[in-house]
Formats: C-alpha cells, structure tokens, sequence
C-alpha cells in the first residue's frame, strides 16, 4: 500500500495518478475541503483529515509500507505560522506516525530546490543548505533536517527530493499564469531571452520520485 499527502495539489496530484495507472494501490490523506475531483475516487483508498491529527495520521498509514509526502504550503508569503505547521509540524506528525506504524519501508519527503537559498551560479547536492530570509526556504530546511534526524535516530529509510520549479498540466503559476501573460501580451523578456531557469516538467519529476522510492541506493540522500 501507498500513501501519498497533498494529492490534491500540483505535484502530489500527477504522482497520484501515475501511481493508479502503474496499477499500484495507493491511499490518500486528504483535508475535508480538498477536491479530489480528476481523480475516479474508486481506485483510491480516501482518507480525510489533518496531518495535525494523529487518528487521521494513524488510520491513514495503517500498512502502508511507502510514503510519498507531497503537502505544502508553497507560497512566497504569509505567517511564519502557518508555515511552521504545514510544512514542519505536520512533517514530524507524519515521521512519528511512519515510524510507529511500523510496516513504512520508504519516506520520499518531496521538497525544493529553495533549500540552496537563491544562488547565481548552477549548484548541485554539495552545495549545501542556504537560508534565504523568506519563510517557505526556512521552512523547508527545517523539514529535511527532521526528515534526516528521524532517519538517525530511528532507521526509517528515507530519501528526499528536491524539484526545481515545475511546470506542466495543472501548473497555474508556471503554465496557465505565464500563458495568459503570453495572450495578453504582458509576458517580459529577461535578459533578452537569455536568462538561465531551473526547469523540470511533471512527468519527468514524477518519474524521478517514483524510481528514487524504489532504489535502495537512495535511502538516506537527497536528489
């Protein structure tokens, strides 16, 4: 059994479906409010709930022996509030739950490539860890180095992955906004075209996950 978080966001919701159509069984915890409509809700185990409730948390990974954990609050401003609890309390949730259930063989925590903070030069893996000043870069070092403590201190094999910005079907901000723009003819041209961009499409970071989860080789890195 598979659970995957935020299936009814960008990257969580292609996962979701290349999971049903690869045959696999696949769980989902869903919040009350959140549309599940493109998917057929027959081939998906549902589960509604807060990752801030530990019996949705439990009920949802009863078995489960892989976690892809997609839900985040991606934004570029807010309360650091409601960062800390979606992006770093409702991690640890997850993790401790990962842990007690006991049947969890894989965690693939997805993050960013935000975690570099915001280099002008390409850089790779061995960069390392950069805050930016703005929440969602916080946040999201403050979730991998759980990911990672919880990988010490418990065994739980875990891998996380870091996308670039993505784009692709349902990619309002990095698709359908940017094509509007293009309509209206709204759309600058940076550096007369010439300006670098970390760009990766869905499919192919759905397929990076996927195959990242399946690697023995991956436990314990990040990509």
């Amino acid at each position: 059994m598979i659970l995957v978080t935020g299936a009814s966001g960008f990257i969580g919701g292609a996962l979701t479906q290349s999971l049903i159509d690869r045959g696999e069984s696949v769980r989902v915890l869903i919040r009350p409010t959140s549309d599940l409509s493109p998917f057929d809700e027959g081939v998906l185990e549902v589960v509604r709930g807060s990752l801030s409730d530990p019996s949705a948390v439990a009920t949802a990974l009863d078995g489960v022996e892989t976690v892809f954990h997609c839900a985040a609050l991606a934004a570029d401003w807010g309360p650091w509030e409601d960062f800390e609890e979606a992006n770093v309390s409702a991690v640890q949730a997850l993790l401790d739950g990962s842990v007690a259930a006991g049947s969890v063989q894989r965690f693939l925590h997805v993050s960013s490539s935000d975690v570099y903070g915001y280099p002008r030069v390409p850089v790779d893996e061995t960069y390392g860890l950069h805050e930016a000043g703005n929440h969602y870069n916080r946040s999201k070092i403050m979730s991998e180095r759980l990911v990672e403590a919880c990988h010490q201190e418990t065994g739980l094999p875990v891998t996380i992955v870091r996308p670039v910005t993505v784009f692709g079907p349902r990619s309002y901000t990095f698709t359908v906004g940017l094509s509007q723009l293009l309509l209206e003819g709204d759309l600058p041209l940076l550096n007369g075209g010439g300006a670098h961009a970390g760009l990766i499409y869905i499919d192919d970071l759905v397929r990076a996950i996927v195959e990242a989860a399946a690697d023995s080789t991956a436990v314990g890195q990040a990509y």
